[in-house]
């Protein structure tokens, strides 16, 4: 506490003493306080994009069909760039080379044409679906990159697939280099 030190009143003259602070308990208050918050706050969560595994007994009760002009399918490849190509079958794939900043765009505008597909096809027909097939080159944060595209464009239907042999004799015919 701050004591304070005053002369005695009468002889001579008065003398006065500087005041003297003692500031141990403001110190010992300040290192509770520090305490007392490093302990009640949260630190950054970890943020898990959830993804749902389909049932592999009701994929074989209820296929679902739809056009494949519904499905992208994107290839990863490092360097923040990756290959992509209309439909699923690989025997007819004209493979473009795009960033992967400009794939949400892509995505969208991929979504708009598959509303404008005839009412007379399914629910499921009318959405995108997006199969990504990560490339031996591709890093994980290629893949975030792709999964934040997909959910710019609203995208539900997405599934990774395992890259093949054929997928990189097309990426080869396409121009790219494996190497």
């Amino acid at each position: 506490m701050a004591e304070l030190m005053v002369a005695p009143k009468g002889k001579g003259r008065r003398r006065v003493h500087a005041l003297k602070v003692d500031l141990t308990p403001m110190v010992d208050l300040g290192f509770l306080l520090i305490a007392f918050f490093m302990f009640t706050t949260s630190l950054a969560q970890t943020k898990v994009r959830p993804v749902n595994a389909p049932d592999n007994q009701s994929a074989v009760d209820h296929p679902t069909a739809w056009p494949e002009e519904a499905t992208i399918t994107i290839i990863p490849v490092g360097n923040n760039t990756c290959y992509y190509y209309n439909g699923v079958s690989i025997d007819n794939a004209q493979p473009v080379a795009t960033t992967l900043p400009a794939l949400s765009k892509l995505l969208v505008d991929k979504a708009g044409a598959c509303r404008a597909f005839p009412t007379t096809l399914s629910k499921e027909a009318h959405e995108v679906h997006v199969l990504i097939k990560p490339g031996t080159k591709s890093s994980y944060q290629d893949l975030i990159n792709i999964f934040d595209a997909v959910e710019v464009a609203k995208t539900e239907q997405y599934a990774i697939v395992d890259f093949t042999a054929d997928d990189s004799l097309m990426l080869v015919k396409a121009g790219y280099s494996l190497k």
